[in-house]
């Protein structure tokens, strides 16, 4: 799907987020024009923050594959799953949809695998390439829509472990910080005027022969890179994390271990688990 839009005066001097809202797009293919298509004005590829002037030209473009995914040799690994949702294991290392790079093997393609190649996919809870755990999906519209909207009011909880570079003295704290993203930088950075954002961190073990320290992180936001982002403002980037300061290793070592809420249809609380992927 391709849209192209003459930006005229009424819509000078806004954000393209702004004229999303406007136009009453939904969460749902807003999300297929940021992650799985494109989002260009006048040739060159921009983000959602981007002002709007009169002439320019606006082109979105959904990749319908990401939707629509070929199934892959390999099947996805299920952790829960009924006729409305389910909930996926992601490994590190792939990414959640098709790209323009990445069109076989994804999280997507392997879900078309173990669901039939009628398999539409409508996820909530997308992880980067590289952050490894549970993704959340639903099977049809209406549970998507339903799951979307409760991702906006902070209703579905996540839980993650991660490893920090250092000694992390306290057992337990919050982080604070405004964000805003640094797009020439592909990265999030702490910024007086940026979005008020929150991430509760523990202790869960200090490994003072390697200068390291386990965590659980919970996102009381949702910024993106948002815990990448804290933990590196408090002098702590995670091991891995190059972009963000850490040391160079196999992996990031983040990794989405929980996920609890309230089934937006039968209305049963689901708590599910992902067992850590190393072993320090």
């Amino acid at each position: 799907m391709k849209l192209t839009i003459n930006i005229d005066a009424a819509h000078d001097g806004k954000t393209i987020k702004q004229l999303f809202a406007e136009k009453g797009y939904s969460l749902e293919l807003i999300k297929k024009f940021k992650y799985d298509g494109a989002i260009e004005v006048n040739g060159e590829r921009k983000t959602v923050r981007w002002v709007l002037r009169e002439g320019d030209l606006l082109v979105l473009e959904a990749n319908e594959s990401a939707a629509h995914p070929v199934p892959a040799e390999t099947p996805a690994v299920i952790v829960y799953a009924d006729n409305y949702l389910y909930l996926a294991d992601k490994p590190y290392g792939i990414n959640t949809h098709p790209d323009r790079a990445h069109k076989d093997d994804t999280l997507a393609n392997r879900l078309a695998a173990t669901f039939g190649a009628d398999f539409v996919m409508h996820v909530t809870t997308r992880l980067d390439r590289t952050t490894s755990g549970l993704v959340l999906g639903a099977f049809d519209t209406l549970t998507a829509e339903k799951l979307n909207s409760m991702q906006l009011r902070h209703e579905i909880h996540k839980t993650y472990l991660a490893v920090a570079e250092g000694i992390v003295t306290d057992d337990h704290g919050e982080v604070a910080l405004p964000l805003a993203r640094a797009d020439e930088q592909n990265k999030t950075v702490v910024k007086g005027d940026g979005k008020p954002s929150l991430t509760e961190y523990r202790v869960l073990q200090r490994l003072y022969d390697r200068n390291l320290t386990e965590v659980s992180l919970v996102p009381h936001t949702g910024r993106t890179h948002q815990l990448r982002a804290h933990m590196a403002a408090i002098g702590h980037p995670l091991l891995g994390d190059v972009l963000y300061g850490g040391n160079e290793a196999d992996r990031i070592y983040l990794h989405c271990t929980a996920l609890d809420f309230v089934h937006p249809i039968t209305g049963e609380r689901i708590v599910k688990q992902s067992p850590c992927p190393w072993k320090m």
